[in-house]
């Protein structure tokens, strides 16, 4: 079958795009042929249909998006939805052709009819959807209704609550639509919410791959990066987001700089060096108020978001890294996230055979700690500061940094660990067991 894999952007480092290159390097083992549709190109290889309208940081979509939710502005109801209607129809148009020229049979939309990002998009798809009869695996990372999500909790107009309703998440089920989520808890609370039965398709990762390695590529990476060659990496590569909770990592980066847990490493000297590479994708000025707090606790910190990517290239005479080049360099990598559809970096710092600093979020405790991992929990409970950040009690942070530096002063317990968590993410969340899940899943499509 020709199958399109769609989301509002491809190509990057965030999770939706990670995951589509995994669905699309399985299903073209499993003998189907793969294109992406996007609102822009992205760094990928693959046949991409780009659609303008549905970009993910769109002038336009931002500001309807803002009249939808937040307040109407100089809109009306009648002419918010009249703007609406004309970009979902540019896009349906655009959509259809595609579909149309391109031979499409199956169609896989990423967050689209779930997420409440983009409301023309899910319209026009809805509406080409419906023009070609091309069947619909939808394919559903987050939620709207989720907590860590009150921006979409409410809207400004009474055909905002009946789109809502109707089109996030589309309550159909029959022989052209299937729904996926991606963890137990979506899949209990989508039938709570919409009554739609749906599969469960953890991320997984290809630990068939060949390990990530230092290279001539790389071997400039701690320079360039600007972290001193004796100090100890510690790896924040997520995105820069409030419920990424990055916060914690500073938090722990802080403790083990003290007196207190420098001494104990074998070879005092070394310091601790927090590397933030994602994007900055924060809401009510979440990374200014991270940043100064970082120059506050006075945290040995390198925040840039620019030296790594989905994929190395030159920019301007400068080398950009993939994200994999970050995992070859570091020694810990913190994953404090307070909420997750699931945990794409944990694979990524699993693969890499890391140490890790995890979070236990309530996907995490559900799918993912259950199959016996071993990290430096910082537990499942969290306060918040006046500022917003939020913060888990001193002696649970203690605690971490006793077993990190622990483990950096025993390379036998090191490497026993990342065998143990290596050979347990292979078993359970490998591209073998996403072949065996979505064989099901378009089996008759």
């Amino acid at each position: 079958m020709k199958i399109a894999l769609a989301h509002f952007r491809v190509g990057e480092t965030d999770g939706v795009s990670l995951e589509m290159d995994k669905w699309a390097k399985v299903l073209e083992r499993m003998g189907h042929t793969v294109v992406y549709i996007s609102g822009s190109k992205g760094n990928v290889a693959r046949d991409t249909f780009v659609i303008e309208e549905m970009y993910y940081q769109s002038e336009q979509n931002a500001r309807l998006k803002a009249a939808f939710y937040r307040n109407l502005g100089l809109y009306t109801e009648a002419s918010l939805k009249n703007e609406i209607l004309q970009v979902a129809k540019r896009i349906e148009t655009k959509l259809a052709e595609i579909i149309k020229s391109q031979g499409i049979e199956v169609i896989v939309p990423n967050n689209i009819f779930s997420l409440g990002h983009d409301i023309p998009t899910a319209i026009g798809f809805m509406g080409a959807i419906t023009k070609t009869g091309v069947k619909v695996v939808f394919h559903h990372h987050d939620f709207w209704w989720e907590s860590s999500r009150p921006y979409y909790f409410n809207q400004t107009t009474e055909w905002g609550k009946t789109v809502m309703d109707t089109l996030f998440v589309p309550k159909i089920e029959n022989d052209n639509f299937r729904h996926c989520v991606i963890n137990s808890l979506a899949q209990k609370g989508l039938r709570e919410k919409s009554g739609v039965d749906s599969v469960v398709v953890p991320n997984v990762f290809d630990f068939g791959a060949p390990a990530w390695r230092q290279d001539e590529y790389n071997s400039t990476f701690r320079r360039e990066l600007g972290v001193p060659e004796d100090d100890i990496l510690v790896l924040q590569g997520t995105r820069v987001t409030n419920r990424k909770a990055i916060e914690l990592a500073v938090d722990v980066v802080a403790m083990l700089n003290s007196q207190r847990f420098r001494e104990k490493l074998k070879n005092s000297n070394k310091q601790f060096t927090l590397a933030i590479l994602g994007l900055h994708e924060g809401v009510n000025g979440y990374e200014k108020v991270l940043f100064n707090y970082i120059e506050k606790k006075g945290v040995r910190a390198i925040i840039n978001d620019k030296i790594v990517d989905h994929t190395r290239s030159m920019k301007q005479g400068h080398k950009v890294y993939s994200l994999w080049d970050a995992y070859v360099y570091a020694d810990i990598v913190t994953y404090p996230s307070i909420q997750e559809g699931w945990g794409n970096q944990f694979l990524e710092g699993i693969f890499a055979r890391v140490p890790m600093v995890v979070f236990e979020y309530d996907v995490y405790k559900a799918d993912i700690g259950t199959k016996g991992f071993e990290v430096f929990s910082l537990g499942d409970s969290y306060r918040i500061r006046e500022n917003g950040l939020v913060y888990v009690k001193e002696e649970k942070l203690a605690k971490v940094c006793d077993e990190i530096v622990n483990t950096i002063n025993d390379d036998d317990r090191r490497e026993y660990t990342a065998d143990k968590n290596y050979s347990l993410g292979r078993q359970y969340f490998s591209l073998e067991k996403l072949e065996q899940i979505l064989s099901e899943v378009f089996t008759n499509r």
